[in-house]
């Protein structure tokens, strides 16, 4: 496990780092960076998750973009996206 103090980290760090890195402040431990995957099967990750929301909304009947906008939670839910049959 690679240790970097937080005043000293740099982004680049965090992008190649394949281990565990303990993030210290002041001598105390106050995180821990866990990268998820290999950088090389991230942009297969990538992919696999484009391909799933553009099965979806074909499902859906509406496009990706929508389909996005409806899941981020920062925006409130499309009141028209899925009408009430009567």
């Amino acid at each position: 496990m690679k240790r970097i103090k937080i005043s000293e980290l740099k982004p680049e760090e965090l992008n190649d780092s394949q281990e565990t890195i303990v993030l210290e402040s002041q001598g105390e431990v106050i995180g821990y960076y866990h990268p998820i995957c290999p950088k090389k099967d991230m942009a297969e990750s990538w992919e696999v998750l484009n391909q799933a929301l553009e099965k979806v909304a074909v499902e859906l009947g509406i496009d990706k973009e929508t389909l996005i906008n409806a899941l981020d939670t920062s925006k409130p839910f499309p009141s028209n996206l899925f009408p009430v049959k009567s």
